[in-house]
């Protein structure tokens, strides 16, 4: 159970840090259609995991959001290839945030014990701002090297 509460709050940091890891790519990108396409991948996300989730269970949709974020990552970090590839990395990142903020709360619930069931949940949230704080200093840090601002992102994803 350890292990499986383990990966769930990663999943809450990895969703923090890469919402703000975008809020800053958007200094870069001046484009009004990048920041929608997470939002609507994010809204595809949630709608379609429900119906999934019924039928297979939540392990599966979240080791699905975890390919999600794996793929948008790479996607994302082949744009001065193809600067399309950014759209479409958008797009999976933002379908990854849908899942997991749908289903990784629901699950942690699942699976500890009521007494410390508000204690987890609580902790998820905040690892979600941690991953906002992280990727606000770390772009700081960083600041013109995107592809090292997306890339430890798809480090804590691994992890």
């Amino acid at each position: 159970m350890l292990k499986s509460l383990f990966v769930l709050m990663s999943s809450g940091f990895v969703e923090g840090y890469d919402v703000g890891i975008i809020s800053f790519a958007n200094l870069y990108v001046q484009d009004r259609y990048f920041l929608s396409l997470g939002s609507l991948g994010a809204a595809f996300g949630a709608l379609m995991s429900g119906p999934i989730v019924d039928k297979w269970g939540r392990r599966p949709i979240l080791i699905f959001a975890d390919f999600m974020y794996l793929l948008g990552g790479i996607c994302m970090s082949f744009y001065h290839l193809e600067f399309g590839m950014l759209y479409v990395g958008r797009l999976c990142i933002g379908v990854a945030i849908g899942v997991t903020s749908m289903n990784v709360p629901i699950y942690i619930s699942e699976i500890v014990p009521n007494e410390v069931r508000g204690r987890f949940v609580a902790w998820y949230t905040l690892l979600v701002i941690a991953g906002f704080l992280t990727a606000n200093v770390v772009s700081l840090l960083l600041k013109d090297r995107f592809i090292i601002l997306l890339w430890i992102g798809e480090i804590c994803v691994i992890v």
